[in-house]
């Protein structure tokens, strides 16, 4: 059913990270972050107004790091200026398992919206975007606006104002935005935690979206 009050979605995981194992040949597999075990365990709809974000305040630094002892190593997770607050970078032991060459491969979240509406439907149409615009590529510049950013220990919080991945009159595989100007109204805050109860080898994630009215069925997920 569309949503037309506006409201927010919600979502929230964890990342684990694998230690070594051997395949059935004997070979040994190395160390690695197992980044697709992203377990969803809750989400929600609900009532609910974006803060109001005036385009004039400049945006706190969005350079950031924490870190937590993982095993022999340790997790550590990066955010820089140039992608509003999404993540940039996590490494474990040297080893870096993001690609952030542009602003749409970090560790990130994305609205889609009335992909049930069994109209005609692309994904990118009506795309805000944590990170930035797809026109953004691989500069230093993010059409994305950082509101704030806090980053303690192991903890990183944001909230970032996103922009849409299409700029007005772009297309996507042949099919035109639908938003009139890059920077959306919607928001994201997420929180970041490396560590989870007794699991020093996982990270928890919990992010919200609060969106405005009439925009359609929202559709929130984590690009990787």
């Amino acid at each position: 059913m569309p949503i037309t009050d506006g409201g927010y979605i919600g979502f929230s995981g964890f990342i684990v990270a694998r230690w070594p194992c051997r395949f059935p040949q004997g070979l040994l597999m190395y160390r690695c972050l197992l980044l697709l075990m992203v377990w969803l365990v809750g989400s929600g709809v609900g009532a609910a107004e974006p803060p109001r974000t005036d385009s004039k305040t400049s945006s706190p630094s969005g350079n950031a790091m924490i870190r937590g002892k993982a095993g022999s190593s340790e997790i550590v997770i990066s955010t820089t200026d140039r992608l509003a607050g999404a993540i940039h970078s996590l490494k474990w032991n040297d080893k870096e398992f993001i690609d952030s060459h542009d602003h749409g491969r970090q560790l990130q979240s994305a609205s889609s919206f009335d992909c049930a509406s069994g109209n005609d439907f692309w994904a990118e149409c009506f795309n805000p975007t944590e990170a930035g615009s797809r026109k953004d590529g691989a500069g230093d510049k993010s059409s994305s606006k950082l509101i704030r950013l806090s980053a303690e220990g192991p903890e990183l919080r944001t909230t970032t104002q996103m922009a849409f991945w299409l700029t007005p009159n772009e297309k996507s595989f042949g099919k035109p935005a639908l938003n009139d100007k890059v920077l959306s109204e919607h928001l994201v805050s997420k929180r970041v935690r490396i560590g989870y109860k007794k699991l020093a080898n996982a990270s928890s994630t919990r992010s919200r979206s609060p969106y405005p009215r009439a925009n359609g069925t929202p559709t929130h997920n984590s690009r990787r």
